[in-house]
């Protein structure tokens, strides 16, 4: 009946973004992170850059060669196949307008790729030191910085040096940008230079002091950032002839190797200790995602929104927006066991877990404290019209919490509660409140409760009612019950069910009844007749654990091993028998965006939308 995790199941889907893009409104703890190390065909683990050329391709700079990579595949060149690299120690990466992709090594080289061949760019006999940088300016001229040797225009006759872009500074670069107005940007020691092939000018930033500046970004407004390999950053105006700082400096808490402002106003800090982010309008205060764990040497953003990372020894990673939205101790709640979720009418959701009883409103989890309480018992939870929640505990009976009151109220034996875990709670039209429980079942006005006649120590997991009045109560091991008026109605193996051992009911717009199974998949009440989905109908898990309508044409299934989504349409096909199989299943799993697979369906409601 468990699984060891209930992700919260709220119609996750409709958080979905483009598959590429990069939702800014999530939490850093909410991004799908996927990785590439040497395993998957890496020459080394170190990327320290990263560009996309015209067809698409990544390509990826590394120690020991550059890789060029699909999606899927990774392709890799070094010395010993391609002498034109000249250095397998690929430090600076650029695809110019002509779709050719330069490289840059640590030895000082330069060459480029079009066509699936190498040409290396002879230096002459200069010394260059490390590549820092290659970029091309708005007129298609391409330049290359070198740690020593300072800034080069690469033309058809080799590297010709650019002495005016580093004039009046007393060291050669340590970054080269190209900024959104086609302006090149170099970080120089005490400033900034900007420029292109006609004119440079020399910025100087006393915040520097004197320090070389080896990160450069620029935001939407055209504004600089820049850091100078210590633990801090800071934002420039730098549309006149002076940069003037915008507000005091961000701080992290170890040394800044990079920096990316992307197509959504987010700025990337790329740093010895991890990746942190900074949203524009949402906060001044960095965040740190959970990977990688360690030193980050670049981040790229690709044409489609993606990003890329490159760290320093876990390979290439790619954050990216999941399909599904995990919500769990990293976003604030107390605990990952997750029992019940529930939205109440002021547009709260209530989240009952091992750790307590959870309110989220506005994007904040509050935990419920009570001295009353158990808070970390509760398994069932459920609204009343009048907006008291309701909740069913695993060894103390039942508590409400009447609207505007500041404590709880417990219910209990001698208010007439069934005995046993507290499994489902549900309101009916008339007002009267059915408690379930694993040893029977009772119907009152809130007050008092009294034994429903003929369902005995029935083991109660969902109750729900339909559009003619009736309450409909699931079973496990009995069946399910149907009670409208005085009358009852049992529908078991006998009378068409695949199985007694009930987990879940769910009404449907078109008033079916579907029910989830322990082990015998799903199974369909409409108007008298049964249905049933199965594996043999393309069902992946016996196990269904819960039911939730998208309201969007699709039943949810949770499982043990993950999330199934089915258009109600073809499950009723295939039920009564117009088709053989389903033909609209998606199966959701870890790469979709879940933390764990295993799912629960111990109380009512186990998923809400």
């Amino acid at each position: 009946m468990t699984g060891p995790l209930l992700r919260r199941l709220l119609c996750l889907v409709l958080l979905a973004a483009p598959a590429a893009a990069l939702a800014p409104d999530r939490a850093v703890s909410q991004y799908q992170v996927d990785a590439w190390a040497e395993r998957q065909g890496l020459p080394q683990a170190s990327v320290g850059a990263i560009a996309q050329d015209h067809d698409g391709y990544l390509w990826l700079a590394t120690q020991e060669g550059v890789a060029r990579f699909d999606g899927v595949e990774l392709q890799s060149y070094t010395v010993e196949d391609v002498p034109e690299i000249r250095h397998n120690f690929v430090r600076a990466l650029h695809t110019d307008a002509a779709g050719r992709v330069w490289l840059g090594t640590h030895a000082g080289s330069l060459s480029f790729v079009a066509g699936g061949h190498f040409t290396v760019v002879e230096p002459g006999r200069r010394s260059l030191g490390p590549a820092v940088g290659i970029s091309s300016d708005a007129g298609g001229r391409v330049f290359a910085a070198f740690g020593r040797a300072g800034l080069f225009h690469a033309t058809g006759r080799g590297l010709e040096p650019v002495p005016a872009a580093t004039r009046g500074t007393s060291a050669p670069v340590g970054r080269l940008i190209r900024g959104r107005s086609g302006l090149l940007w170099l970080g120089v020691t005490g400033g900034v230079v900007r420029g292109d092939a006609t004119a440079w000018t020399f910025l100087p930033v006393a915040w520097t002091g004197g320090r070389r500046v080896s990160a450069l970004a620029e935001d939407h407004e055209g504004n600089l950032w820049i850091a100078c390999g210590g633990p801090e950053a800071i934002r420039l105006d730098v549309r006149s002839t002076t940069a003037r700082p915008l507000g005091p400096p961000l701080r992290l808490p170890a040394p800044i190797r990079n920096l990316l402002y992307d197509s959504r106003g987010t700025l990337w800090i790329a740093g010895d200790d991890g990746l942190y982010r900074v949203r524009e309008g949402a906060s001044s205060l960095p965040e740190r995602l959970p990977r990688p764990a360690g030193a980050v040497d670049t981040v790229a953003e690709d044409r489609d929104g993606g990003l890329w990372i490159g760290t320093h020894t876990e390979g290439l990673l790619r954050l990216r927006t999941a399909e599904l939205t995990p919500f769990g101790v990293p976003e604030g709640l107390p605990h990952d066991m997750v029992w019940n979720v529930l939205e109440t009418q002021d547009g709260s959701l209530w989240a009952s877990t091992d750790g307590g009883l959870v309110r989220l409103r506005r994007g904040r989890a509050e935990e419920v404290r009570s001295a009353r309480f158990p808070t970390s018992d509760v398994v069932a939870l459920a609204e009343g019209r009048d907006a008291t929640l309701w909740a069913g505990t695993f060894r103390h009976g039942v508590f409400r919490l009447r609207p505007g009151a500041a404590e709880w109220e417990g219910l209990g034996a001698a208010h007439g509660i069934p005995p046993g875990p507290v499994t489902a709670i549900f309101e009916d039209r008339r007002g009267r409140l059915w408690v379930g429980s694993r040893e029977g079942l009772a119907v009152g006005d809130g007050h008092r409760f009294q034994p429903v006649p003929q369902t005995g120590s029935l083991y109660v997991t969902s109750l729900v009612e339909d559009a003619a009045g009736t309450v409909w109560v699931a079973t496990y091991g009995a069946g399910l019950f149907g009670f409208a008026g005085a009358g009852v109605r049992r529908y078991g193996v006998a009378q068409g069910l695949p199985s007694e051992q009930l987990n879940a009911l769910l009404l449907d717009s078109a008033g079916r009844l579907w029910i989830a199974t322990n082990d015998r998949g799903l199974a369909v009440l409409d108007h008298g007749r049964i249905g049933r989905v199965g594996t043999a109908h393309g069902l992946p898990y016996a196990l269904i654990l819960w039911l939730v309508d998208d309201r969007r044409g699709a039943l949810w299934m949770s499982t043990n091993h993950g999330l199934v989504r089915v258009s109600f349409a073809d499950l009723a096909r295939t039920a009564f028998g117009a088709q053989t199989r389903i033909t609209t299943a998606r199966f959701f799993d870890e790469s979709d965006g879940l933390r764990g697979t295993g799912f629960s369906a111990t109380g009512q409601p186990a998923g809400w939308r």
